[in-house]
């Protein structure tokens, strides 16, 4: 999708990330664009991706990408993608719990707890990371051998998970696992992309799941606002840092950062100060 991105990972359609963990934060300023990119990057190539859509609905989804003259539909009838409603899925739970008499359910003082609280607090009545584990393993059976090709699980947004109740060892869980389920050998073809919103002010849960997601992730892509504030001609900062998370090859630590700008069909990436605009 966008070419220059391409040129600053080192990857390309024919030649996507394998067996990676990729985490991609934004604060301050929209980093999805990147989530965008990867879909368009493998389905373009001819692979695999499983989407969860926890911020936003597959129409979403599927009107930007026709914008690049990406026809996501055509892609889930042909068995190269498929759109997990991570949220919708746990809908019928959630009325479940709302209809209980006793909301006091998994509250050590007492009282009444507010039911979404109770959905991923009480594990007698709810197992958040195995039912979360369970629909997305069973979602990738739905593509094309997955397994032997490479594919990307993306998840979009887990923060949104802290923000209706979910612990952030449940989802710590969640993602090891399905880490687990993707690349379960050094040779294994599939990568995980962790979506992350990080507000300014960040609570301790969304602090504790983002420290372990950077720790656990051979690429980091770190999307800011400007430390100067809002501009028409530069949108943010662009962070990427690769980790060697086996300490094999020491050579494999780098970090570089870069400014963008967004427009309808296109992001532009330049070194920092160097914009067109500001020369």
């Amino acid at each position: 999708m966008f070419a220059e991105l391409n040129n600053l990972l080192d990857t390309s359609d024919k030649c996507p990330p394998t067996g990676s963990k990729i985490l991609i934060t934004e604060c301050g300023t929209d980093g999805t664009f990147l989530l965008h990119h990867i879909v368009s990057l493998y389905l373009k190539g001819g692979h695999n991706v499983c989407l969860v859509g926890l911020a936003q609905t597959f129409n979403h989804y599927a009107n930007i990408s026709k914008k690049f003259g990406l026809n996501l539909q055509n892609f889930k009838d042909g068995s190269k993608l498929v759109f997990v409603e991570g949220l919708k899925s746990f809908g019928g739970e959630l009325v479940q719990m709302i209809g209980k008499d006793d909301m006091s359910v998994g509250n050590p003082g007492g009282g009444n707890v507010h039911p979404v609280q109770t959905l991923f607090s009480n594990s007698k009545s709810y197992s958040f990371a195995k039912d979360f584990y369970a629909l997305i393993a069973k979602s990738l059976t739905s593509l094309s051998s997955w397994k032997s090709q490479p594919t990307v699980l993306i998840v979009d947004d887990l923060s949104l998970l802290v923000d209706i109740g979910a612990r952030p060892m449940d989802i710590i869980s969640a993602t090891h696992y399905l880490h687990k389920l993707m690349s379960p050998t050094e040779d294994s073809l599939g990568t995980v992309v962790n979506f992350l919103h990080i507000d300014k002010e960040q609570d301790e849960d969304v602090d504790l799941l983002h420290k372990y997601l950077q720790h656990h992730s051979d690429l980091q892509l770190q999307v800011t606002g400007l430390p100067t504030g809002y501009s028409r001609e530069v949108h943010g900062q662009l962070h990427m840092k690769w980790l060697d998370l086996a300490q094999t090859d020491p050579s494999r630590v780098k970090n570089k950062t870069v400014q963008f700008k967004v427009t309808e069909k296109n992001v532009t990436f330049f070194a920092i100060g160097m914009s067109s605009a500001v020369l």
